[in-house]
């Protein structure tokens, strides 16, 4: 019996010469099928090749020949491999192919997404200008001697703490009559000794305020020190984030100093007043007004609002002293109003410069995109939420649930937004539109488009996504620009007042009209921002004048001081009209 016959007698799955067994094995490594599917296909070569081998032993042919042939005849194990994946593919049930399918797109999109999110978390910004140099370039250029800020930071330090009187009241509503007073003459007299201080850093020619730079923290520090704000001593302790866009993280600590200042200022004249010392009660007004002045020469916006409101405090408080005691005041007293900051300061520096506002956008974008050489990028994620929460308090404690929804939040907003040369052209154009409409009077019909401008974001929620930065960081430039030519208003106003008051006391009786006052008094009469017309001059049934201007709903309601929603302002109101002179009744 040869040696084929005899196989075949004892043929089972496991007597495959090795040869043939081996080539099995190498066509089942490289299907790469499931282990059943394998099992399957083992099966059926492992038939086929026993066929083979019996048709060829009744031919005569040995073993070995005959494995020879076999192997020779299956060709190329790989190729083999190939085809029975695609066969077995093929053949599987339509929902299975379906399901496969639905399977690696959802792996293959969120391969794609996890790549998408690193790539979006893990930029980091480029910053390449340095902005604040810029925004410093004019302050460094004038010497320590020549700085209001130099003298400033020491004088304030000095300020005795604010009483408890002025902390919980409106200081501007405490008056000689009060039962505060005392309290607040007594912490008066205690910074009495700071007035020549004040005086000289309101004389000197610069603001001189450098921002970011190391006499900030000296200051903060020591404020903090003497204050007891152990927060704060922790904060400045605390190293700062360098990814922080540098110009939007400017500290402004002196701007909360400066208004006690000019409390104190305000209520050293009402104490003065009180003992008929006219001359330095005018003085410290006139010391008020030049602060805020100063304050107004500052290269940010909230400065500038800040100096106004200053100014705004000086002038209220001088038409005060000029309309109950216009009569009775010294030709010196008359003279100190004359020279005072309130008539010397030219209405043509009543103009906000907001180049600082522009360099602190530009700065924000280049920490906040990425930049790929050519002047564009993406929204960085990480930075964007940096800004987003810039000067919020966080919760002690936060769940990693609401960090990762947070996290997410961001990488989603940060693949929708605008990328950084668009943003950028968003941006200036919308500056343009609002520089075209700041042109224009207050009355001007067109100028109440402005409030499209910055609704469009608060409307239209792809856009809010689309432009978030923006919607952050450009400011309501329409609103501080009113607010700036109600205070040039005011200041004519004031000027106006002034003039009332001489006329009374030079000829026994009030003027009747702005004709008995131009030209002998005042050059013209001054004009209210609201109606391009001069300030309302009204004469109530005993003769006595009223000046006042039409407010911001540009409507004469007869001098009214009832409260009427201000526009600019959300839910905040305004008084209907804006009063600044009305005749005593005694």
């Amino acid at each position: 019996m040869n040696s084929t016959t005899s196989w075949h007698k004892s043929g089972s799955a496991s007597a495959l010469p090795g040869a043939l067994s081996d080539l099995i094995d190498r066509v089942i490594r490289r299907t790469r099928l499931w282990r059943s599917e394998k099992r399957d296909v083992r099966a059926e070569l492992e038939s086929h090749f026993r066929e083979g081998l019996d048709e060829l032993a009744m031919e005569g042919l040995p073993l070995d020949a005959s494995v020879r042939v076999l192997a020779e005849s299956f060709g190329n194990p790989d190729l083999a491999a190939t085809l029975i994946r695609r066969g077995k593919r093929r053949g599987r049930p339509m929902i299975w192919k379906l399901a496969f399918t639905a399977t690696m797109a959802l792996l293959g999109l969120m391969a794609a997404g996890g790549g998408y999110v690193a790539y979006l978390t893990l930029a980091s910004p480029n910053p390449t200008v340095d902005y604040l140099k810029q925004l410093n370039e004019s302050a460094e250029e004038t010497t320590e001697e020549q700085r209001a800020w130099t003298l400033l930071q020491k004088s304030l330090l000095k300020l005795t703490p604010v009483p408890q009187t002025l902390s919980l009241l409106n200081p501007l509503e405490i008056r000689p009559q009060s039962p505060e007073w005392p309290s607040v003459r007594e912490w008066v007299e205690l910074n009495r000794p700071l007035l020549p201080e004040f005086h000289e850093a309101a004389h000197r020619p610069h603001y001189g305020f450098i921002y970011g730079g190391p006499d900030t923290a000296v200051f903060m520090r020591r404020l903090a020190e003497l204050q007891n704000d152990e927060a704060m001593l922790q904060k400045l302790a605390d190293s700062p984030d360098p990814l922080v866009p540098k110009l939007i993280s400017i500290l402004l600590p002196h701007l909360a100093e400066m208004q006690k200042a000019a409390w104190f200022l305000v209520l050293d004249a009402r104490d003065h007043v009180s003992s008929q010392n006219f001359f330095d009660a005018i003085a410290s007004l006139d010391v008020c007004h030049r602060l805020g002045a100063k304050l107004f020469e500052g290269e940010t916006l909230i400065e500038q609002l800040v100096g106004i409101k200053l100014m705004r405090m000086s002038c209220e408080e001088l038409r005060q002293i000029v309309t109950w005691h216009g009569t009775i005041l010294d030709n010196a007293t008359k003279a100190s109003i004359a020279s005072g900051h309130v008539f010397t300061m030219p209405e043509r520096e009543f103009v906000p410069h907001l180049d600082g506002e522009r360099l602190s956008f530009h700065d924000a974008v280049q920490y906040l995109f990425t930049d790929d050489g050519q002047g564009n990028g993406r929204l960085i994620p990480s930075q964007f939420a940096k800004i987003r929460d810039f000067g919020t308090v966080a919760p002690a404690e936060t769940s990693t649930l609401n960090s990762l929804n947070q996290d997410a939040e961001m990488v989603a907003l940060a693949a929708r937004h605008a990328d950084r040369l668009e943003t950028l052209e968003k941006y200036d154009e919308l500056w343009d539109e609002m520089a075209r409409y700041r042109e224009l009077p207050l009355y001007d019909p067109q100028r109440r488009q402005t409030g499209v401008i910055l609704q469009r974001f608060a409307d239209d929620p792809e856009t809010k996504v689309r432009f978030a930065v923006l919607d952050i960081l450009i400011p309501n430039l329409m609103y501080a620009d009113q607010v700036i030519r109600e205070a040039a208003m005011e200041n004519a106003a004031t000027r106006s007042v002034v003039q009332i008051a001489r006329f009374r006391a030079d000829r026994g009786t009030w003027p009747q009209s702005w004709d008995a006052l131009v030209p002998g008094y005042l050059t013209t009469a001054p004009i209210d921002v609201f109606t391009g017309d001069p300030l309302v001059f009204a004469i109530d049934k005993a003769g006595n004048p009223r000046v006042y201007s039409v407010g911001r709903n540009q409507k004469d309601d007869g001098g009214s001081l009832a409260p009427i929603p201000d526009s600019g302002r959300g839910d905040r109101t305004t008084p209907a009209d804006l009063i600044y002179f009305n005749a005593p009744s005694k």
